[in-house]
Parts: C-alpha cells; sequence; structure tokens
C-alpha cells in the first residue's frame, strides 16, 4: 500500500517539537560551558591571577672604601730630660702595650713629634702613628713595630723646628698612612722668618733616598674637601675677606665674602655622610650635595638652610636617620632630609649660653649650658626638660644609649642617669647602687675601633686614707681627704681607684685592681686604640715643679691600669695629636 504525501505534517511535526529542541539546545550549551570551566578554559580574565604585590626594595647601601686598621703593638710618647735644667732635652719614647717595655725613639738629639689624625674610612681613624723630626731628618713611627722608618733628609731644619712648634701638616688623600703626605715649610732661618720659605711634601711611603717634592701653599695652609673614598677634591682657602673653595688644580670653583676676622677653621664645617651626599656647612649656610658637584661650577648646591652662625663642627651636629638636628646658636633645629624643611625644635636661649655641645641617647637629645645646667629635649613633641644643675666646667656629660653620665663641680660627683629620669640619682648619701659617686668624675674617652669611633666612660674616685708611722716612739695617725682644692693647680684626688663603665646601660664592667699613687691630677688622656690608652698625670700638689708621668690602661682587663716606667729625671707627656 503506497502512503499518500501529505504536505501539513513536517509542518505538524517541527511546530509540535520546536520548544522541546530549543530547551535541549539550551541544556547543551550549559553543559559544555560547564565542561570547558573544568578544562580550564573559562574566560581569561577570570582564570588570570592578580598580579603579585611588589616587594619592598632595601634600603640603598652606599659601599665606602676602607684602610685595614692597624695592629697596636706600641704607643708613642715624648719625655725631657733634667725638664728644670736650662737645656732640657726632649725625646720620643714608646711603650709595649702588652710587656711594658719602655724604648728610647730617639737617637740622642732634641726631637719634634706629634700623632697626626689619618682616617681609615667609614668613620674609622686611628692616631696611632707618630712623625718624628731629629736632626733635620724625618721619621715614621709605626704602631706594629720599634723600627722608625726614614722618610728624607735636609741640610737645614724645617721651618719650626729646634724646640719651636713644627711648622707642618699632614695631607691624606685617600685612606691609611700609605696615601698620606706631611707637608713641611724648608728654607734658610730668614725665609723661614719671612714667610717665604718653601713648601715640600714628604710621602709616608717614601723612603730616606727620596728628595721631597714641591708642595703648594693651598696644601700647607687649606681646608680640604674629601670624597667619600678619602680622596681629596679641593680646598677652602681664606684670603682677607674672601673664602674660597678651589679645585684641586687650584681653580677657584666658589667665592662669597665673609668676615675678615674669623679663621678659616671657624668658616667651614664638619663633613657627613648622607648616603651619596655630603651634607657641609660653611660661610653661614648649610649644603648637600654629591661629593664631585661642589668643586662643579655647573652645578648649584642645594642649600639646605642659612645659619646664624658661620659653620657647624661635629659636637653640635647629629645626623638621626633621615633628621639631621644641630644647634644654631642657642637653637636647637633639625632639617628633614627627606623633605629638604627645616624646623626648629627647640629655643634654648631662655636658659642662656649653650655649650657647643649635642649628645643622643635613645630616646633624647641632650646638651648643656655655660652655668652647668643639663637640658633634654624630646624630639618629637619638641619639649625641653632642665634635669639638673652644677655641672663640671670640662666633661660635663656624655649620653650613652639608656643612660647620661654626668659629672658635677663641687663637691665632685660622678653620677649615672637613666635618660627617662626627670631628677638625678638619690646623693644623699651618695651610693654606688643609686648610681651617685661621691669625691669622682668622669673620663670620657674617644675609642677608635675596627667598627669605628665610640666613647668610653672611666669613673676616676678619690678615697680618704689613714697612714700611721712610728716618731719617737710615738703613733703618729695622718689622714688624708678624698680630694683637696689647691688655689693654683687644681683639684687632687687621693688613692684614685678607676672604672670602667657600660656606655649602653650605665653598668660598671670593670675595676682596674690598681690606681693612682697618692694625691694626682690628671692632666691628659690619650685616645684608646682598639684596647689601649694612656693617661698622663701629675703628683705632688704642693710641689709646682712635680713632673707627669704615664700609665697605661688595658680596657677590659683588671689588671689593665700599669705605670709606664722610665729611667732618669723625666717628664712623660701625650703626644702633640693634630685634626689636620
Amino acid at each position: 500500500m503506497q502512503l499518500a504525501y501529505d504536505p501539513a505534517l513536517p509542518k505538524t511535526f517541527f511546530t509540535r517539537f520546536k520548544p522541546v529542541m530549543v530547551t535541549i539546545g539550551l541544556l547543551a550549551g550549559f553543559l559544555l560551558l560547564q565542561g570547558c570551566e573544568e578544562l580550564g578554559l573559562e574566560d581569561e580574565k577570570k582564570r588570570r591571577p592578580p598580579p603579585p604585590e611588589p616587594e619592598p626594595q632595601p634600603p640603598v647601601v652606599i659601599v665606602t672604601p676602607q684602610a685595614n686598621y692597624p695592629i697596636i703593638n706600641r704607643l708613642f710618647f715624648e719625655a725631657t730630660r733634667l725638664p728644670n735644667e736650662p737645656d732640657p732635652l726632649t725625646q720620643t719614647y714608646s711603650v709595649d702595650v702588652r710587656q711594658l717595655s719602655v724604648l728610647r725613639q730617639s737617637a740622642g738629639q732634641p726631637a719634634e713629634a706629634f700623632a697626626p689624625l689619618i682616617p681609615l674610612g667609614n668613620g674609622r681613624f686611628t692616631q696611632s702613628y707618630v712623625l718624628i723630626e731629629e736632626n733635620n731628618r724625618f721619621f715614621l713611627g709605626d704602631p706594629t713595630t720599634t723600627e722608625l722608618k726614614q722618610l728624607t733628609s735636609f741640610s737645614e731644619p724645617a721651618c719650626g723646628t729646634n724646640g719651636a712648634v713644627m711648622d707642618r701638616r699632614l695631607l691624606t688623600d685617600g685612606l691609611g698612612f700609605a696615601d698620606s703626605t706631611l707637608i713641611v715649610r724648608y728654607g734658610t732661618p730668614e725665609e723661614c722668618a719671612a714667610g717665604t720659605a718653601a713648601f715640600v711634601r714628604l710621602p709616608l711611603t717614601a723612603g730616606p733616598l727620596n728628595l721631597p717634592e714641591a708642595a703648594t701653599a693651598m696644601e700647607f695652609f687649606g681646608k680640604p674637601l674629601t670624597a667619600l673614598d678619602g680622596s681629596i677634591l679641593g680646598y677652602f682657602m681664606k684670603i682677607e675677606g674672601t673664602l674660597e673653595l678651589r679645585d684641586k688644580a687650584g681653580a677657584v670653583v666658589r667665592s662669597v665674602a665673609v668676615d675678615p676676622a674669623l679663621e678659616l677653621g671657624s668658616l667651614v664645617g664638619s663633613e657627613i655622610a648622607y648616603g651619596e651626599d655630603i651634607l657641609l656647612s660653611f660661610a653661614g649656610t648649610l649644603y648637600q650635595l654629591p661629593p664631585a658637584a661642589y668643586v662643579d661650577p655647573a652645578v648649584a648646591p642645594v642649600v639646605l638652610t642659612t645659619l646664624t652662625v658661620p659653620s657647624l663642627d661635629n659636637r653640635v651636629q647629629l645626623l638621626r636617620g633621615t633628621n639631621l638636628f644641630f644647634l644654631d646658636g642657642a637653637v636647637l633645629k633639625v632639617v628633614r632630609l627627606a623633605e629638604q624643611q627645616v624646623e626648629v625644635v627647640a629655643d634654648l636661649s631662655s636658659y642662656g649660653v649653650i655649650r657647643p655641645s649635642l649628645q643622643a641617647s635613645r630616646d633624647f637629645l641632650w646638651t648643656v649650658t655655660q652655668a652647668g645646667e643639663l637640658l633634654r629635649v624630646t624630639p618629637e613633641t619638641m619639649d625641653v626638660t632642665p634635669i639638673t644643675s652644677g655641672l663640671a666646667a670640662e666633661n660635663a656629660f656624655l649620653a650613652g644609649t639608656d643612660v647620661v653620665f654626668a659629672s658635677f663641680e663641687s663637691p665632685p660627683i660622678a653620677v649615672v642617669i637613666p635618660q627617662d629620669s626627670l631628677t638625678v640619682p638619690l646623693c644623699t648619701p651618695p651610693t654606688p647602687e643609686a648610681g651617685c659617686f661621691e669625691n669622682a668624675n668622669w673620663l670620657f674617652f674617644d675609642h677608635y675601633r675596627e667598627d669605628g669611633l665610640t666613647y668610653l666612660p672611666v669613673l676616676l674616685q678619690g678615697f680618704s686614707t689613714t697612714t700611721e708611722t712610728l716618731v719617737d716612739g710615738e703613733t703618729v695617725v695622718t689622714t688624708e681627704p678624698a680630694y683637696i682644692d689647691t688655689a693654683t693647680e687644681g683639684r687632687f684626688f687621693n688613692a684614685s681607684q678607676l672604672t670602667q663603665f657600660d656606655l649602653t646601660s650605665g653598668a660598671p664592667i670593670v675595676e682596674f685592681s690598681s690606681g693612682l699613687p697618692g694625691e694626682t691630677q690628671v692632666r691628659a688622656i690619650s685616645v684608646i686604640e682598639q684596647d689601649f690608652a694612656l693617661i698622663q698625670y701629675v703628683g705632688q700638689p704642693d710641689n709646682p715643679e712635680s713632673l707627669p708621668d704615664l700609665v697605661r690602661i688595658n680596657i677590659g682587663s683588671r689588671s689593665g691600669l700599669s705605670t709606664v716606667g722610665t729611667t732618669g729625671n723625666l717628664a712623660e707627656r701625650l703626644l702633640t695629636r693634630s685634626e689636620n
């Protein structure tokens, strides 16, 4: 049987199943999408992870070259034989810091010597080398050996020698003694007196056969401007009422009018390294520039602020992070170096004249008035707090990390003040447990170490003594007070003991087993080279002609205080030390 074609059949069929097919298509699309998501093929924006957070960059560390610190085997000093005679003889000596053996370094002729400050890089220095002029010859004394190294000879004495202050200076064009040069004036006595003598240079690496080289007046009189690696970029020179900055070849790069009465040393301040820049004050203005830019006439210096004083030295300026605090006369200011903005922290003029001393503990800044009042300043709140008064005229205070060491004038009392204390320790009666020591003062040493310059407080304390002597069968008791004050020679402490303290906590570290004999007065202290230093003292307050003696101190060792033994009638003294 043959079926007849019905033209309405397809239309009826698709019309009837159309909704079903649409539903099936949507379902298939959904399942397909789900399958794509499972395969990780979803939309690219959905599957792309968020960008990682940028990692904080470490601070830029400027690595500057540095020279090796010398091994300290010997310390140098000078002594005058028969000092009270009409023709005294001054010579140079050295002492073995461990064995305490003393060696006369001079050959028997009068000698002039000084200990130059030699930079080693990264805030490190040494004054352990010595330069000696004897019999028209110059020698270098090295702390590692007993042998002197002759630099050269002259046919006539250099200007200023033979008993006068030697007319010389040391320049370090780099780091260490290998980059250092002694510059002297040399000529006839008439030329020396007239100021027309020639300038010559003696490298410390020269030998006895090396002839001196010609030097310039700029190298002799100028104040060097140095780069971060210690090399000399140029010199400041003062010509009457003008301060000039010259490049190394002598060309004038910058000049500014100044008070003709001011000396060059007071017109140019101390350099402070800040990253790749140097902060430097001169002629009443504080600048910030990369070192080489100071001697580039095409670069205008960045002026941070003008000053009411000619310049700032290291006694009155402190760099803490990105903030430079400084005393501008009696006004404490801060430069926010990141923004190059200047703010007044505190006007201290109401407290009187401020001594040129600004120090920092962990949380505070400290200074002292001319009248001896200790002031504490809180940098964040700019509050000024008077802590105490009556501080000594010299070696008044030293700020440690958590404490401040302070010496009082009359009566002589040494105290350790916690930095957050509003008063001094209870000193009635003075007790060591309270951080208060009677009949005492502080000795503050500059401590040159491999890791840089720091400071060391040493307590010097006198004690009363009683002695019994038999006189004609009778026992005579003599009592000596802990200290006496003389009209002409100052204060002498009796049976002095020395104790080394910790700069951070203020706690005692070592009480030396021996002290200074009898009634003595400390006249001078050297810097501490690594662990060793010299102390110059004089005894017999009733004898103005008493000769000074030396003791060697070895920090950290209970038996570290020992007499430097010399023979004969000698007046022992520390060497003249130069700031160059």
